[in-house]
């Protein structure tokens, strides 16, 4: 079951790097990660550079719903959940965080979009 993390931000840098941090320290490996650079004016890009794994697609400020939608249409995961700024300032999206089999535990099925 492979993974597609997307991450839609604008002038993220402050908090960019320990999210990415925060994804890659999961238990479960198949996935990827996108981020999807909404025409940030800060280091952005320069934060996401020092991560060999990551995709990263810059567009012009076009809101979070466009970038989302980017991501999606990007994406080559069976399943997609999305890591925004909201959940990595309170608590980060627990699709990914708790699954550790390659089952979806039934709490958390209702939080992942089928394509």
């Amino acid at each position: 079951m492979f993974f597609s993390i997307i991450v839609p931000v604008y002038n993220a840098e402050r908090f960019l790097g320990e999210a990415i941090d925060s994804i890659l320290r999961q238990t479960y490996k198949d996935f990827e990660i996108i981020v999807i650079d909404d025409g940030s004016t800060d280091d952005t890009a320069k934060v996401v550079s020092k991560f060999e794994d990551v995709r990263y697609i810059y567009q012009e400020h076009l809101g979070v719903s466009v970038a989302r939608n980017r991501g999606i249409a990007e994406s080559k995961g069976e399943y997609i959940t999305f890591a925004d700024r909201k959940a990595f300032t309170e608590k980060w999206n627990p699709v990914v965080a708790r699954i550790k089999s390659k089952r979806i535990p039934k709490e958390l099925q209702q939080s992942v979009s089928y394509y």
